[in-house]
């Protein structure tokens, strides 16, 4: 049989022109100088302990439990260590609030009771946690929604829910007031915009002509209106044209005021006719 290379690429190991078999070992033997060396493995990173506080939504307080969970199940801690975990989980407020609660360190309490007359072991972790979730509720309206329920024997998951779904209406309904308030927002500003509108399309009551409004500000008048600061000839009052003066149109039906001057004289004639009967008497 003649001479065999090592598959490996780059290896230049070649055998000898021997039989078949002996080749074939000596192949097998050699790739061995090419196997990896042993293989470290990767460190595994410590697991890391869930925080909850004082004021916290019961999205967080949901999210802290599968948090816990795995905590627990990656750790298998059991018993008191369990206990002293959880404490230390809590931030300072809310540890201080628990401890205040249970009269003392709660690392010395069990949540587990023995019943006197059958000797059984009950646990009232969850009736304890609910107590203390009920206690420690942000929003004084869901708490008092909860604490005013009919039904005040509700179990750990009950009161979860009850807060999340109290949680959950009060954020849609800020929603929707919000949506509310820009749609009320909207309406007003095109209203107002079509009043503009329309106010221009009408015709000023100072000069008779149309672009600036029916009856606009002096403000505005005083830039767009050509009758600002002309007196009028037929009431000597400013401000507007004698085409749309209003005592024009009442002296057509004889109810117009007489002029300040044809009103002075007729007041100084009477003063006079007075004077004279006076004096014959």
């Amino acid at each position: 049989m003649p001479a065999v290379q090592c598959p490996i690429p780059g290896c230049e190991y070649v055998t000898d022109d021997l039989d078949a078999a002996i080749v074939a070992v000596l192949i097998t033997v050699h790739s061995t100088t090419h196997a990896p060396g042993p293989v470290t493995a990767a460190k595994v990173e410590k697991v890391k302990r869930p925080v909850i506080s004082t004021a916290g939504t019961s999205e967080e307080w949901a999210y802290f439990e599968s948090r816990w969970s795995d905590y627990v199940e990656a750790t298998k801690i059991a018993g008191r260590d369990k206990v002293v975990q959880l404490l230390e989980c809590c931030d300072e407020q809310l540890r201080k609030d628990l401890t205040r609660s249970a009269g003392g360190s709660l690392t010395k309490q069990t949540c587990t009771r023995s019943c006197p007359p059958c000797n059984t072991d009950v646990n009232y972790t969850d009736t304890i946690i609910r107590d203390v979730l009920a206690r420690g509720i942000s929003d004084p309206e869901i708490q008092l929604d909860l604490l005013g329920d009919k039904n005040q024997d509700m179990t750990l998951e009950e009161v979860t829910q009850f807060v999340e779904a109290k949680d959950s209406g009060k954020r849609s309904a800020s929603r929707l007031l919000d949506s509310q308030t820009v749609q009320a927002a909207s309406s007003s500003y095109k209203k107002a915009k079509q009043t503009a509108v329309r106010d221009k399309n009408e015709v000023c009551t100072y000069c008779g002509k149309k672009g600036h409004g029916k009856s606009a500000p002096a403000r505005l008048r005083k830039s767009d209106c050509p009758a600002y600061g002309h007196k009028c000839g037929y009431c000597n009052r400013e401000h507007h044209f004698e085409k749309v003066c209003r005592s024009k149109e009442k002296s057509k039906t004889g109810t117009a005021t007489h002029n300040t001057d044809d009103c002075e004289g007729a007041v100084f004639d009477s003063l006079c006719s007075i004077s004279s009967d006076s004096r014959i008497k």
